[in-house]
């Protein structure tokens, strides 16, 4: 069984989310999700809107996702040495920019494939957030 790890902060979940979503599970057999903590999440982007537990609770519900785990670092590192996925996907943000990658070196180490998500056009959560504070 091909395990993938994919993450991030998954606020005001949206189409997008879920396309990535798809992406990472078509890389393998089981998709693992981590989810950014609140704090991660604030030091990384911004507070998120919706709060970790729920965040967690809706990744869970969507039938893409095997198994959410919490992150409680901005790097992967630590969930990926625990889980030791086959591959880690994800797409831009987050410090994966230009090939690369938070802890490439290490994780490579680790014997983990690196896939790179397209990233979508379109809806965003900063869009979201602009278009609800422009109402």
């Amino acid at each position: 069984m091909k395990k993938v790890y994919t993450y991030g902060v998954w606020d005001m979940l949206h189409i997008n989310h879920i396309n990535s979503l798809k992406k990472a599970k078509d890389l393998g057999d089981y998709l693992i999700v981590g989810v950014f903590s609140d704090k991660v999440a604030e030091d990384f982007k911004r507070k998120p809107i919706i709060s970790q537990e729920e965040r967690t609770k809706m990744i869970c519900e969507l039938k893409v996702a095997d198994l959410v785990v919490v992150q409680n670092e901005f790097s992967p590192l630590k969930n990926l040495e625990f889980l030791r996925p086959d591959v880690l996907a994800k797409g831009e943000g987050a410090g994966w920019e230009n090939g690369t990658c938070p802890d490439y070196d290490e994780i490579k180490r680790l014997e983990i494939d690196i896939e790179f998500l397209p990233y979508h056009q379109g809806t965003s959560t900063s869009g979201i957030i602009k278009k609800i504070q422009s109402l």
